[in-house]
């Protein structure tokens, strides 16, 4: 579980505190709400 958690370029992945299992990002639903792009979008090459 850790080796996808270090994989990922953006720390997107993580330990979810209840459920002890590994989760991943939610599409930066903060950003996309306001009309801008996931930060891995806007600052992939």
């Amino acid at each position: 579980m850790k080796a996808c958690i270090s994989a990922c370029l953006y720390s997107a992945i993580y330990i979810d505190g209840k459920s002890g299992k590994a989760d991943k990002c939610d599409l930066c639903t903060h950003r996309t709400s306001l009309d801008l792009e996931p930060a891995c979008v806007a600052s992939c090459p």
